[in-house]
This record gives C-alpha cells, sequence and structure tokens, in this order.
C-alpha cells in the first residue's frame, strides 16, 4: 500500500507521471481512458484490497441508470431505484457500521448474560467509500427524478466516478455539473495552469501549516488524561480543532480543485467563509456544502414533503441531522453531534419565525451577540465530533466546570489556538470579500516568489511526514 495523500510527495509525483501521460494523447477517448487507468491505479496503489469494491458501485449504479433511462414504467422504475438504494447503503452498512452494531448488540447482550462473537469483522474501511458510493447513488436518484439523462459511456461514467483529485475525500459531486465535463475537448491555457497552481498552493498551506500546527496542539490536549486538563485548555482546544478542521478539509479541496483544473475539469467550491454567519442555518449553507447540498435534496426533502405525521420539516431536519452525523462515523458521538445540530436548526428556525412575527429583526449588537453564541455553540459541537466515547465527553465537559488540572498547554499555546481560529476567521473574510485571487492576478516574478515560498514551507513543514486528512477516515 502507497499513501498518496495529497499532502505528500507521492501525490505529485504521481499527478506529475498523469500530466505527462495526459499531454500525449490527444482524442477525447484516449484521454478519458488514460485518465481512468490512473484513477484506477490511484486507488489500487493506496488501498489494493478495496478496488473490487469501487468497480463494483461503479458498475451497480451505471447499470442501474442504463436501466432507468430505457424504460417509463413507474413501478419498474421504483423497482430499479430501490435496487440501487439497497445495494449502496448495504455496502456502507456492511463495511462502516456492522462493527458498530455488533458492539452494541453485545453491551446489550451481556446484561442477559449471552454474547456475540465480533472476530470475523473487518473493521478495515474501504478508503473514499463515505463519498463514492453517495456520489454513484446521487446520480441514480437524479436520473430516476428525470434531472439527468443516463450515461451511455461506461468510460465517461467510470471516469467521473473514480477521478483521483477527489475520489478519498470529495466535494461529492453532482453527475449534472461533472459528468458531462468528460465529454469535452479539454484545452490547456496560461490561466488554467495559473489558477490550478495557485488553488494548490493556498490547499497546501492550509493543510501543511495551519492545519497541522493546529493539530498537533489539539491531539496533545486529547492524548494526555482528562484530569490533567485546565478549562482553558478544554475552551481555547474546542475552537483550534474548529480551525484544524476547516484548513483540514479546505486545504484538501483547495488541492483537489487545483489539481482538477489543471487536468481541465472544474470542481465545486467547498466553502464559503462558515464561521462568518450568526446561525446554524448559514453555517451548513456554507460548511462542506457538497456533502450538506446531498443529505437537503435526497434525506431532506423527500422526508419532508412525505405523508404522515413524521413527515414534518422539524421532524426531517432532525432526522437529516442525524443522517449527517451518523456519515461521518460510526460512534454515538456522531449521532450525538447530528442530533445536537438538528435540535439547534430546529430551535433556531423557531426563533426566527417568532421575532419576524414580532417585527424585531436582528441589527447592530444583537448580531454580534449571535455571532458570538454561534461560534461557542459550534464550538462546543466541534468537542463532541472530536471526542470518541460519551463517557469521555461527559469527562471533558466535567473538567470545563469543575476541573482542577494544572493544565497541559502553555500561555504561548492558548494563543496559538485562538490565533489559529482568527487566522481561520481572516482567510475566510478575504475570500468573502472576493480577494483570494490576488496571488493569481500578481506578474510571473511576483507569483513565482510566492510559489516558492509555499515550496518551502512545504519542505520545512511537510515532508517530515504526513498527518493525513480528517476526513479521508471517513
Amino acid at each position: 500500500m502507497i499513501s498518496l495523500s495529497s499532502d505528500g510527495l507521492s501525490y505529485y509525483a504521481f499527478f506529475g507521471l498523469v500530466l505527462l501521460a495526459l499531454g500525449l494523447t490527444r482524442r477525447p477517448f484516449a484521454r478519458n481512458g488514460t485518465l481512468l487507468a490512473a484513477s484506477w491505479l490511484f486507488y489500487w496503489l493506496w488501498a489494493p484490497r478495496f478496488l473490487g469494491l469501487l468497480l463494483f458501485s461503479t458498475a451497480v449504479d451505471f447499470c442501474c441508470g442504463r436501466a432507468l433511462g430505457e424504460t417509463d414504467d413507474a413501478t419498474r422504475r421504483r423497482l430499479i431505484l430501490s435496487s440501487s438504494i439497497v445495494v449502496n447503503l448495504s455496502l456502507l452498512a456492511a463495511f462502516k457500521y456492522l462493527g458498530f452494531f455488533i458492539e452494541n448488540t453485545q453491551a446489550l447482550l451481556a446484561w442477559w448474560g449471552a454474547s456475540v462473537s465480533s472476530d470475523l469483522v473487518d473493521r478495515t474501511l474501504p478508503l473514499g467509500i463515505s463519498f463514492f458510493t453517495f456520489q454513484t447513488l446521487g446520480y441514480t436518484v437524479d436520473v430516476y427524478r428525470r434531472r439527468v439523462p443516463a450515461e451511455r459511456s461506461f468510460l465517461r461514467f467510470a471516469s467521473y466516478v473514480a477521478f483521483f483529485p477527489q475520489l478519498v475525500a470529495g466535494p461529492i459531486e453532482r453527475a449534472s455539473r461533472l459528468l458531462p465535463q468528460f465529454g469535452r475537448v479539454r484545452k490547456w491555457g496560461d490561466r488554467a495552469i495559473v489558477v490550478g497552481l495557485h488553488t494548490i498552493a493556498l490547499g497546501l498551506l492550509q493543510k501543511v501549516v495551519f492545519a497541522g500546527s493546529l493539530g498537533r496542539m489539539v491531539d496533545r490536549v486529547f492524548a494526555s488524561p482528562v484530569t490533567n486538563l485546565s478549562p482553558t485548555d478544554v475552551y481555547v482546544t474546542a475552537f483550534a480543532f474548529m480551525a484544524q478542521l476547516y484548513f483540514d478539509l479546505a486545504g484538501y479541496t483547495n488541492v483537489a480543485r487545483g489539481s482538477a483544473t489543471l487536468l481541465g475539469f472544474d470542481l465545486a467550491h467547498n466553502f464559503r467563509a462558515p464561521f462568518l454567519v450568526t446561525s446554524p442555518g448559514a453555517f451548513w449553507a456554507r460548511w462542506h456544502m457538497s456533502v450538506t447540498q446531498w443529505f437537503h435534496d435526497y434525506v431532506y426533502r423527500p422526508l419532508s414533503r412525505g405523508r404522515g405525521a413524521l413527515c414534518t420539516p422539524r421532524v426531517a431536519t432532525l432526522l437529516c441531522m442525524l443522517a449527517t452525523g451518523f456519515w461521518h462515523g460510526a460512534q454515538w458521538t456522531f449521532l450525538a453531534f447530528g442530533a445536537f445540530h438538528g435540535i439547534w436548526l430546529i430551535v433556531d428556525q423557531w426563533q426566527k419565525v417568532r421575532a419576524a412575527s414580532r417585527g424585531n429583526p436582528a441589527r447592530g449588537a444583537t448580531k454580534v451577540g449571535r455571532w458570538l453564541v454561534t461560534m461557542h455553540l459550534l464550538a462546543f459541537s466541534a468537542l463532541v465530533f472530536r471526542i470518541p466515547s460519551v463517557v469521555e465527553l461527559a469527562e471533558v465537559v466535567d473538567a470545563v466546570f469543575l476541573g482542577e488540572g494544572g493544565g497541559v498547554l502553555s500561555a504561548g499555546q492558548h494563543a496559538l489556538g485562538l490565533f489559529g481560529f482568527g487566522l481561520a476567521l481572516g482567510v475566510q473574510w478575504v475570500y468573502e470579500k472576493r480577494a483570494g485571487g490576488l496571488v493569481a492576478s500578481l506578474a510571473w516574478p511576483l507569483r513565482g516568489t510566492a510559489y516558492a515560498a509555499v515550496v518551502l514551507v512545504y519542505v520545512v513543514f511537510g515532508v517530515s511526514g504526513e498527518r493525513g486528512y480528517v476526513y479521508v477516515t471517513f
């Protein structure tokens, strides 16, 4: 197994060879074939055991899409869609959640003196399964809803599913957006090269320097005994982890988008200043947008538009957020994370409706107060997200209010953690103001100097060891 994480040199060696191979081909069919072979090789080098799983998922939804495109019979179409849903969710259940259910079944049976063996359960999570199954399933649902035509070329469809820059951690691309790009003649120009290099450089800076520095501090806190933590340690670490998550996933997304640009493709943006918000709804509209929009379109909407007492917007919101939390992993704390955000969204919407009915919209200092409350609630939910068990979560919360530990972080490290969160705010503000293209607009000598500085920083901070991306584990 060879890690091809995009914060490591091996990824860029592989990417350079792919660019060279594509440069030697001319026809779209040959280029798509080269890119598909490279994407499958990329997955095989990193996760050789599970390449067959990727191929199986691809084949299932390609066949389901073709079958949907060839029939107008409503009953048959529902059966085909149900088959796709069952297969994809069964893959997730078997590889991602089976161990969780067996562990909890064991705990339940222990009360009755019985037991069940979990020795046969393979707990190795297939690389990218949470992303490529959602991408293929979303395609089949869109074909069923007649929002996209069924793809007749297996080469184009397989290339869309396995596109290596975004295969292992997104963004989850809609078929309507990415799939047609594999049918176009792709041309490279100076602008694409500049934008691609700039986006990759930004992603490396975010991941290797910002997320890496914050991650080392966060890991130290969570690796320490809870009794040693001070309330300040926990408070600062919650905000530092928020910033780490942002820089980690935004960094991965930017490297993926930059790589795609250099290959002649355009991937979706995944973040839009998520910390500059005053409500949970606004946060989820700007955070990890490809995943959030997927759950909104394929989980929330069907639930909220169904029939019955349970099919209400509030119930749909709670169930959708529970599913979002559980998508991140098979832990009770991920479910708690989803429940927290679901309840928060419901309460926030109720408050907005109540305020609007009274003609009392938020202004001035009220907006500042709402922002502070929102950030602190997000910080608390970040702790829920990061801590692996409910018992440990309770201990950490206890440390915040009743802890007497001397602390494991120095005052300088506390300052670094808060500075990291402030840096995340600053980066988001700059891009919100559309100033993010500053480097890309510079003349070549200055732009080259900026890129050289990023390479130097990468060599100093990153080559000593890859940390990997947080979302690759999901």
